[in-house]
């Protein structure tokens, strides 16, 4: 059984807030397909992006990943997410296995 992957974007007003919105819900829905059980939550701050210095922040299971604002490859970001947070599968979108991820201690 594959564990849950939960993805919570926080934004706000604006193009940069939209376009990683999009991003986040392209990435949900391919591994949706997938197979890959994704939580989607959206939540909305009363804040104008660059204007309030407000800039939208993407979790996925509580790790802060970067998404980009601009229209980008979706199976990449999807390799990404699945990096960031130690792998669901243990195997990228593209089929390769996914890099090991290093916990740095503080």
């Amino acid at each position: 059984m594959q564990s849950l992957l939960e993805i919570t974007v926080i934004h706000g007003y604006g193009p940069i807030s939209h376009g990683v919105r999009e991003n986040a819900r392209a990435v949900a829905e391919l591994l949706r397909e997938l197979g890959i059980p994704v939580d989607y939550t959206e939540v909305t701050i009363p804040a104008l992006d660059i204007e309030d210095s407000f800039e939208p922040v993407v979790f996925v299971n509580n790790v802060e990943v970067y998404l980009p604002s601009v229209r980008a490859d979706v199976e990449k970001l999807a390799d990404y997410l699945l990096a960031m947070v130690g792998g669901v599968t243990g195997v990228g979108v593209a089929g390769f296995p996914l890099p090991p991820v290093a916990n740095i201690a503080a």
